[in-house]
């Protein structure tokens, strides 16, 4: 059973190895960064001090794509949380439309450079 769905069960520590990683990545205090939900939406990881910053945290068998990009901004704007960073990890990676996107405001980060650190 856990074999079959070991990447659900994986995912909450996934989502804890995003938040050390943003922590380190980006200067920020690790007990800033939390998830964060409203009676709209629920995010994986939100930062909001210096800058604003949400994060999506994908432990799937499947690369990300620019649909689940689209979809966090949406989330965000429903909000009103006007991200000035936008995070996604994943991973087994990510298109090649979204890795091909060039943005400030969008970081891409897969596991490998999550380990790499």
């Amino acid at each position: 059973m856990i074999k079959k769905e070991f990447n659900h069960f994986a995912s909450l520590e996934f989502e804890l190895l995003c938040a050390n990683f943003l922590a380190k990545k980006f200067h920020i205090p690790r007990d800033e960064i939390s998830s964060f939900w409203d009676k709209n939406n629920e995010f994986d990881l939100f930062y909001d001090n210096r800058f604003k910053l949400i994060a999506e945290c994908k432990y799937k068998d499947t690369k990300m794509c620019k649909n689940d990009l689209n979809n966090l901004i949406k989330k965000a704007n429903v909000s009103n949380l006007n991200p000035d960073i936008v995070v996604l990890f994943s991973k087994s990676g990510f298109s090649n439309e979204l890795a091909n996107l060039k943005s400030e405001k969008i970081k891409l980060i897969s596991l490998e450079e999550i380990l790499s650190t």
